[in-house]
């Protein structure tokens, strides 16, 4: 999954500020390294590595999985009652949800690097988490007012159907998973407005005249039954996802990792390492923009749209690096402790992009390098990884 920006943050989840941050103007193209190849026999992985990995994402998943239950309450309520503060728990249970997924970053990566052993979480990742999108796979956008899922009345809104629909054509052809309930509770620009989900009770004389033959054809309830049945299968999708992680049946990918020799295990952990630490390293490399003060954030105690979503990029950012720990037993030991302390103080400086500071302060304080800080901590880690 790539590290992206949400739609939208709601300021009642986010109430703190984040100093603004300077770009990075300086900063070197990032390129995919090379795997290693060679390793010094006394630093081969044993169980415990192994034991330490499983242990680390089904944590991670049960996280997530218990999150998206509360968030399918929190939708479910939504739908019997659309209105702003409804709508806004649905929201904030999301973020909830997605950022607990950020914690299973690095294991999500397996399903590229390793598919043969790790098809099973591949599949169940783009079920989960799919992205990018394209929005209007599923709802109307910009001047196209009809387009998307929503509108096709040609297709029925079940179980089945969204699972066809989903990556029928293209991997962005997305219907299922979290950023497409994204879409579907913040919208395009974040601001969907909770009458998009009033109910249908009775055709209008302007709907019948439009060609509407039943209320269920109706766009709000069709996105009605879409965002409850979306928020139901991603449930479904993590409990699967869950299941496979822990089964230990002769085809499970647990039982196809145990098969490989501890030299295959080392390198595909480290090619994960390398990928998941390349894609952290390209997503940092641009730093949110520094936010103009305007008079929209007048407001009290009311962080404005690019610091709040400044905010959430820098919360996922600390996870998704937090997620790295687990690749830690098959680093080379000369390497591990200088690894491991460039990722711990790339982590700290995100972490310090979401303070817990009076929401009160403003936000034209001056700029810190925090995110170029980030940055070349993420790289100082590569640099020693690629000189071992």
């Amino acid at each position: 999954m790539d590290f992206r920006l949400p739609l939208s943050i709601p300021a009642a989840l986010l109430a703190l500020v984040i100093i603004g941050c300077e770009p990075a103007n300086d900063i070197p193209q990032v390129t995919p390294p090379e795997a290693q190849t060679e390793f010094d026999a006394d630093t081969q992985p044993d169980a415990e590595a192994t034991t330490q990995l499983w242990q680390q994402g089904e944590q991670a998943i049960a996280t997530t999985l218990k999150n998206s239950q509360t968030l399918l309450e929190a939708i479910n309520t939504f739908i019997k009652a659309p209105g702003p503060s409804t709508q806004l728990q649905a929201q904030n249970q999301w973020i909830q949800t997605e950022l607990s997924y950020q914690q299973f970053y690095f294991f999500s990566q397996f399903g590229v690097t390793e598919p043969k052993v790790f098809a099973q979480l591949a599949r169940a990742h783009f079920d989960a988490a799919a992205h990018p999108i394209q929005p209007g796979y599923l709802d109307y956008v910009g001047p196209y007012p009809y387009s998307g899922l929503v509108h096709d009345i040609s297709v029925d809104i079940t179980s089945t159907n969204l699972r066809e629909q989903h990556g029928m054509t293209d991997a962005e052809d997305v219907v299922l998973g979290l950023y497409a309930i994204e879409f579907m509770l913040f919208g395009e620009t974040g601001q969907r407005p909770p009458d998009d989900y009033t109910p249908v009770a009775k055709l209008s004389l302007e709907q019948r005249q439009t060609g509407f033959k039943t209320i269920q054809e109706t766009p709000n309830n069709r996105r009605r039954a879409l965002l409850s049945l979306q928020a139901q299968l991603l449930s479904n999708d993590l409990k699967n996802l869950a299941q496979h992680w822990q089964s230990r049946e002769p085809n499970a990918m647990h039982s196809l990792w145990q098969t490989l020799p501890a030299s295959a295990q080392r390198m595909v952990a480290l090619k994960t390492f390398e990928r998941t630490l390349t894609q952290l390293l390209l997503q940092t490399a641009v730093a949110p923009p520094k936010h103009e003060p305007s008079d929209s954030d007048a407001g009290e105690n009311a962080p404005s749209e690019p610091h709040k979503k400044n905010t959430l990029q820098a919360s996922r950012l600390a996870l998704s690096i937090q997620s790295l720990s687990a690749a830690y037993p098959w680093l080379p030991e000369q390497q591990r402790a200088l690894i491991e302390a460039q990722l711990l103080q790339a982590q700290t400086f995100a972490q310090q992009l979401t303070p817990s500071a009076n929401p009160a302060e403003t936000p034209d304080q001056p700029s810190t390098p925090l995110w170029k800080n980030c940055y070349q901590a993420l790289k100082a880690a590569m640099d020693i990884y690629l000189q071992g």
